[in-house]
């Protein structure tokens, strides 16, 4: 099946039945942890509830998971980015260090956090996020691949979100210009991430949304696994990287 084919996400509904009942997803065989908080991002049109299975898990392995209050992650990525700074300022002000994971475009928001409070941040868990590409892209480049997508008439996968999130945006928050435009998002996002700060970038490499060579972060450790960009997050072969890369 072609790798741009969207109907290669209709694999995420076989993949969360197998973590159900896979071991892994009771704890056995993975790193467990102390009680560290573990904040949790949901990709483009997802919301806590997506996540709601990773929390469930990190809650059992022995990590408290705090959801990112995210009713819908569409829109203005600064507006979003400021919500989330809230949730860090008000549920994890007592905690001297936590974690993130992030998947897709949670990722791109884990990685503007990890900016705001990386003296803080411990470690950076990316699942299927293109922030390996754009910031080997930089923001020129980014708004270069902007106009390109708004003017490609192909249908792929990924073509298919772009045009979703930006008429989403669009409409929304219609001043929005992400990623063509100079805001506070965009300098956290494309700022150097911190040196004491740990990433893991964990994608799939038939992922028909966010290409695999795009998740590629350098100095990172990037770990391959097969499955579908929506399933990631119910992915029993993601969830021991997830877990050794918090424990790390």
């Amino acid at each position: 099946m072609s790798e741009s084919n969207p109907v290669n996400e209709s694999r995420s509904i076989e993949e969360f039945w197998r973590l159900q009942t896979d071991p892994v997803f009771q704890g056995e065989g993975v790193a467990h942890g102390t009680g560290e908080a573990v904040l949790l991002i949901p990709g483009l049109f997802a919301n806590d509830l997506y996540m709601q299975t990773a929390h469930t898990w990190l809650t059992r392995i022995g990590y408290r998971p705090v959801a990112s209050e995210i009713l819908w992650n569409v829109g203005c990525p600064r507006r979003i980015l400021q919500s989330l700074v809230e949730v860090v300022s008000n549920r994890l002000s007592q905690e001297p260090t936590f974690s993130i994971v992030g998947h897709s475009r949670g990722g791109l928001l884990a990685k503007a956090i990890t900016n705001r409070f990386g003296d803080r941040v411990r470690r950076l868990v990316l699942v299927g996020s293109p922030l390996g590409g754009m910031l080997a892209a930089g923001r020129d480049g980014m708004q270069q691949y902007a106009a390109f997508m708004q003017q490609d008439g192909s249908e792929t996968g990924r073509q298919w979100v772009f045009n979703a999130g930006r008429a989403m945006t669009q409409m929304i928050d219609p001043d929005c210009k992400s990623p063509a435009c100079d805001c506070v998002y965009m300098d956290d996002l494309f700022a150097p991430i911190p040196e004491q700060v740990g990433v893991t970038s964990i994608f799939s490499i038939s992922d028909p949304i966010v290409p695999a060579g795009s998740s590629v972060v350098g100095g990172a450790e990037n770990i391959r696994v097969d499955g579908s960009h929506s399933g990631l997050m119910f992915n029993k072969d993601v969830y021991p990287h997830i877990a050794s890369a918090l424990a790390g």
